[in-house]
């Protein structure tokens, strides 16, 4: 029965060009970041070291910086892409009364969420995969070394992509346990912008809140090579127990939520049907 409501899903997502799109703008977001590369390369040998200053290293066309443009273009722009196209993933569904019909076939809700939750993770994961391999590949095509190697270039983009599906993860679920739009944005925001900085500035045993929580991961993306070294491996072990526990945590709340939607759809027909017994057909 999941298998069935996990195939809808794509089926769904294919008739809507969602997953579609989300592709295609992940590719174009991973070629911006080449063009971007390129374009400081181009524009440096008309600038002196001089003006350059400490931007010096923004310009160079090397695997480290080439990778620094492809994360921050794929955590901004692509999370918000993420937002706009998959906050209502759910909740849109539920108010169009498009679940009615398969919990009333014996579907139970827990099914219907679950198959969300996985299908739209899922056409994220793929998104970002395709647009990772896009720049792997061109950025070793293109670009020098830099002193880093092509095991630098697939941790990073591993890294990135636990921090996007956590936070796909939470943006569905979310929108399953509050069944509105703005409440899953506005907290996915909050955590983004507000938590992040809020968590970084606590600091337990000589190390920040945050760098044992999931947040952690893009911030490792964005971070040098010796800040990097600091981490201990009980800090490596607490991100990633936090991000699956966390995860899970929300996907359970997600699933076990939906049972009171079941329970109002059920006495939503069971009045229907007693409106109908009420009414005396007339000769």
């Amino acid at each position: 029965m999941f298998s069935a409501c996990l195939k809808k899903e794509f089926i769904e997502a294919k008739r809507t060009k969602n997953f579609f799109m989300t592709l295609g703008i992940a590719a174009a977001l991973s070629l911006m970041g080449l063009f971007t590369v390129l374009m400081l390369a181009f524009l440096k040998d008309y600038i002196s070291a001089d003006q350059l200053g400490e931007f010096a290293v923004f310009f160079q066309s090397n695997y480290a910086t080439s990778f620094m443009y492809f994360a921050s273009f794929m955590a901004t722009y692509f999370i918000i892409v993420i937002i706009i196209f998959f906050c209502g993933a759910i909740s849109q569904e539920i108010n169009k009364k498009q679940w009615i019909l398969p919990i009333n076939s014996g579907i139970k809700p827990s099914y219907l969420i679950g198959a969300k939750i996985l299908s739209t993770t899922l056409i994220v994961v793929i998104s970002y995969i395709f647009a990772a391999l896009i720049n792997f590949v061109f950025t070793i095509l293109l670009f020098d070394s830099g002193g880093f190697d092509v095991l630098y270039l697939i941790k990073n983009s591993c890294f990135l992509l636990i921090f996007i599906t956590f936070l796909t993860i939470m943006l569905v679920s979310l929108n399953a346990i509050s069944k509105k739009r703005w409440i899953p944005v506005v907290i996915t925001l909050i955590t983004l912008i507000v938590l992040t900085k809020l968590l970084n500035e606590i600091k337990i045993g000589g190390y920040t809140l945050v760098s044992f929580t999931p947040l952690n991961f893009y911030q490792i993306v964005m971070a040098s090579f010796d800040e990097i070294q600091q981490f201990n491996m009980t800090q490596w072990l607490s991100m990633s127990i936090s991000t699956v526990l966390i995860s899970a945590g929300f996907i359970i709340w997600a699933v076990s939520s939906t049972k009171i939607k079941a329970e109002k759809t059920t006495n939503f027909f069971d009045k229907f049907r007693k409106k109908i017994k009420k009414v005396k057909p007339t000769v």
